[in-house]
């Protein structure tokens, strides 16, 4: 399992990489000649980071998860995350509920959107497996 989670993160890793390089091969300018990368575009690229809760049905208890989009559909969405108190990671399908965002224009407001989902998780994958299900719900979207 440490092995397919190294591989999964690597290749995740790469794949990331790989969309933000940006090299110009029409002219035959040096490397040196070109015009430096903005650290901006980089960040519209990146994902959203969903902050929210889920309810483990195994341990009977509500922890904090931090989650990402891996696929985003018109309201169905695939997000990986970590529970961190339990170096547990996530896989969640949720359902998009709300978005302040298209009802208020309040700076602070509009961070909020509410998923609703489950997940299934793994605990403790660089030791002994134990493998997790429950409830989810993210309720803040940060974007950097």
């Amino acid at each position: 399992m440490k092995k397919i989670f190294i591989a999964f993160l690597v290749t995740f890793l790469l794949m990331t990489g790989v969309s933000f390089a940006q090299v110009d091969t029409t002219t035959d300018e040096s490397l040196a000649s070109q015009t430096p990368v903005d650290v901006t575009n980089w960040l519209e690229v990146l994902p959203n980071l969903k902050q929210g809760i889920v309810y483990s049905i195994s341990d009977s208890e509500i922890k904090y998860c931090s989650t990402t989009a891996l696929l985003v559909t018109d309201y169905v969405n695939i997000e990986l995350g970590a529970v961190p108190l339990d170096n547990e990671i996530i896989l969640a399908l949720t359902y998009e509920v709300v978005k302040l965002k298209d009802y208020v224009s309040i700076p602070l407001l509009d961070l909020i959107e509410l998923n609703i989902g489950g997940y299934v998780g793994c605990k403790n994958f660089l030791d002994d497996n134990e493998y997790d299900a429950g409830l989810s719900a993210t309720a803040i979207n940060i974007k950097f």
